[in-house]
């Protein structure tokens, strides 16, 4: 059996392979699940904080449900969120 020279460098399957920041691992890196959670939840609460500075410059309190409903989203209560989603929407419609 002829013996086939690898042309190869012995490191070269390590440029291939993804870096990862000093100290961490592959077994550290979070999992979709967590990525896509703690983005709904920046979501939630950068939307609450937006509610609570329209409410500042109209000069209007926010209701109670509304504040129940980013934190239902947070929370991941999703049958709770559907309810207040609906809740909200009726007790919030435009004044115009």
């Amino acid at each position: 059996m002829r013996r086939v020279r690898a042309w190869l460098p012995i490191h070269w399957p390590l440029r291939r392979t993804r870096r990862f920041a000093h100290g961490s691992s592959p077994l550290s890196a979070p999992r979709a699940e967590e990525i896509v959670a703690n983005k709904v939840n920046q979501f939630a609460r950068n939307r609450l904080e937006i509610v609570h500075a329209i409410a500042r410059k109209s000069k209007v309190e926010v209701p109670v449900e509304v504040g129940r409903f980013f934190e239902a989203i947070e929370a991941g209560r999703w049958d709770e969120i559907e309810e207040l989603a609906r809740h909200c929407a009726y007790i919030c419609k435009p004044l115009v």
